[in-house]
């Protein structure tokens, strides 16, 4: 949240809040290209430098996986 944002967002996943491991995220564009790539831990800030668009957010936990879009607007 928020979705649409300027480029900066929070990530805070109520489900994963027991898990003690650190869950890989992934960003790509609607070309499949990666392009971001960082570490969630139980509330994350993500901030880029991404142009506007939309994206679709990864998140990998095990064989656990969350997918969302999002879109960037400034």
């Amino acid at each position: 949240y928020p979705n649409p944002n300027a480029g900066t967002f929070n990530l805070s996943l109520n489900q994963f809040s027991s898990a003690n491991s650190e869950m890989k995220y992934s960003v790509t564009d609607l070309f499949g290209r990666v392009v971001l790539t960082g570490i969630y831990h139980l509330h994350t800030t993500i901030e880029t430098n991404l142009p506007d668009g939309i994206y679709v957010l990864q998140l990998n936990l095990g064989m656990q996986s969350v997918h969302t879009n999002f879109v960037i607007a400034r």
